[in-house]
């Protein structure tokens, strides 16, 4: 299973969907991380091999953010209003559609009920 990086704009409902589903969790909020630049986060993130779950557009930047400088970043693109509980149902009926390989080093962008990948150009060195 899949580890992932919960960040700062994810709320805790889509980590405890994710643990449900056997995946390992860390969030960004119990850790020293809070407030940090964002390439701070995906650093630590990649360094514990996790995936960034966010709602953080700037993650999407491909030149700001190569695939070689994370693990994989799953981008949540759900309306701001949308309840936790909501948002966590949704994330989880379609997170089952993915294996880790089509996560881990990939852009995954979930939508209601869509999932987009920007995939790795190259493989990893």
């Amino acid at each position: 299973m899949a580890s992932f990086l919960l960040d700062e704009d994810v709320p805790s409902a889509v980590g405890q969907t994710l643990a449900d589903a056997g995946h390992n969790i860390a969030e960004v909020r119990s850790t020293a991380l809070r407030g940090k630049t964002d390439e701070e986060v995906l650093a630590y993130a990649k360094a514990g091999n996790a995936i960034l779950v966010t709602r953080d557009l700037g993650f999407a930047n491909e030149l700001r953010f190569p695939a070689n400088a994370h693990r994989g970043i799953l981008l949540l693109r759900f309306p701001p209003q949308m309840r936790a509980a909501a948002l966590a149902a949704e994330i989880a009926s379609l997170i089952v559609t993915l294996t880790d390989m089509d996560l881990y080093g990939n852009l995954t962008i979930l939508e209601p009920n869509r999932v987009r990948q920007r995939r790795r150009r190259t493989p990893e060195v």
